[in-house]
């Protein structure tokens, strides 16, 4: 149980810390594509806020969505499953309802708020245009 949620927790921070490396880059992307007139007074930058407020979600979703299957792991019974084989069970078929409702869940919340950033950044541009 213990392994799992640690692998999990490494994957997350190994995330969150791809995540601040492509964050840096992409600001100053940003902030180099821009043109003189639209750029900021003071130039982006990610602070001792962000990098906190990532290491601690970072770490959050890691020990959740770790604990899920390392307590699942912990309450199977070895011996039975091992006895049965590859015959399915009625737990694969409950878990595989979740897995499958897990990953609904996902790709509609992308659909919703990965067109609503969008909206939201080109809104953003065109009122610095006309300001």
């Amino acid at each position: 149980m213990c392994q799992l949620l640690t692998e999990s927790v490494v994957l997350a921070v190994a995330g969150g810390a791809l995540g601040l490396l492509l964050a840096t880059w992409g600001v100053h992307l940003l902030s180099a594509s821009l043109p003189p007139r639209m750029q900021p007074v003071e130039p982006p930058r990610l602070d001792g806020l962000v990098l906190a407020f990532t290491a601690l979600v970072s770490l959050l979703t890691g020990m959740l969505f770790g604990l899920a299957p390392a307590l699942s792991v912990s309450r199977a019974d070895l011996h039975e499953t091992l006895k049965e084989g590859g015959r399915g069970s009625a737990a694969g078929v409950r878990h595989g309802r979740v897995r499958g409702s897990l990953i609904v869940s996902e790709v509609a919340l992308a659909a919703t708020f990965l067109p609503a950033r969008r909206a939201a950044q080109v809104n953003r541009l065109v009122a610095l245009r006309y300001e």
